[in-house]
């Protein structure tokens, strides 16, 4: 049993070293299409009456799939329904930034106070580029920067700017506001725990762990551990972006794996004779559980990746 902590234990280390030593690189990241990806989420106030195209200028001229048109010939124009977007499509294309921030051929459709999505490698530092073709006029921010792995923000177009015959209006920084969606967060670390939960409780039935205090004590163990697993993701996603979250993730399920090990045998040593009991079996319960969980929760992320 000592031989096979230790394993693991080697094993957590030897991931922990690498990962800092041989950082992932974004292009790895970018070629692993799958779990989850950052985003950013605008929710717009005061365009409740217009119909409106929103992109983000880049700092970069590329990122993930999206590039930045080089000349008349290398304009796309995937997220254009007819010809009328086209034409909007057009004048994103043809607006100088005075910073030389770079339209990547991305835009989005809005609507009254709408919500605009860029949920597949958004830039990191940007600027919110505003479109309302009823009056041709653009809106512009000032710089903005991506602060979380999914990074929330509102932005307040106030009448007087939509009324001015300026063809550019800048839209005031008191009227670009980070709005990190917290609530969201929460009720989707709860997802995460029960669905965890109720995964181990499943294998443990097919363990014969089947009586209520054996059920007991695995549940309390994975309270304990999913709790700060998924705690300790969401900081790390939070503030460090994908590469650390994902090289953190499969870190911490070897930690995991281990402490819930540990707790089984301690406790369920107690409850049987030790005639009746056998380290082997709650490490391999750990094992299985843990790998099930694991493999779910990637599963899950490529369809949900909000979730997960």
């Amino acid at each position: 049993m000592k031989k096979i902590i230790s394993l693991y234990l080697g094993l957590l280390i030897l991931f922990l070293v690498y990962s800092l030593v041989f950082p992932f690189k974004k292009s790895s990241i970018a070629d692993a299409d799958f779990g989850p990806k950052p985003s950013v989420v605008i929710e717009f106030e005061g365009l409740s009456e217009f119909t409106y195209y929103v992109t983000l200028l880049s700092k970069t001229n590329t990122t993930g799939p999206y590039s930045a048109s080089t000349d008349e010939n290398d304009r796309y124009y995937y997220y254009c329904d007819n010809e009328q977007e086209e034409a909007v499509a057009d004048k994103f294309l043809d607006y100088q930034d005075i910073d030389g921030y770079y339209y990547l051929q991305f835009m989005q459709k809005c609507e009254g106070n709408d919500t605009f999505v860029w949920g597949y490698y958004p830039p990191n530092d940007f600027k919110v580029l505003i479109y309302i073709p009823q009056n041709n006029k653009f809106f512009i921010s000032s710089f903005c920067e991506r602060y979380a792995f999914d990074s929330y923000f509102s932005v307040d177009v106030n009448t007087m700017q939509i009324s001015s015959v300026n063809p550019v209006q800048i839209i005031d920084d008191s009227n670009v506001e980070r709005n990190y969606d917290y609530f969201t967060q929460v009720w989707t670390l709860l997802v995460r725990i029960i669905l965890t939960i109720a995964i181990e409780i499943g294998v443990a039935l097919l363990f014969g762990y089947r009586t209520k205090k054996y059920l007991f004590i695995i549940v309390i163990a994975n309270l304990i551990t999913q709790i700060a697993l998924n705690v300790a993701l969401n900081i790390i996603a939070y503030s460090n972006g994908p590469a650390s979250f994902i090289a953190t993730y499969a870190a911490l399920e070897l930690l995991v794996f281990v402490v819930e090990a540990l707790i089984y045998i301690s406790f369920f040593s107690k409850m049987q004779s030790s005639l009746e009991f056998k380290k082997r079996k709650p490490i391999i319960f750990s094992f299985v559980s843990n790998t099930v969980s694991f493999a779910f929760g990637l599963g899950l992320a490529m369809i949900l990746p909000g979730i997960f």
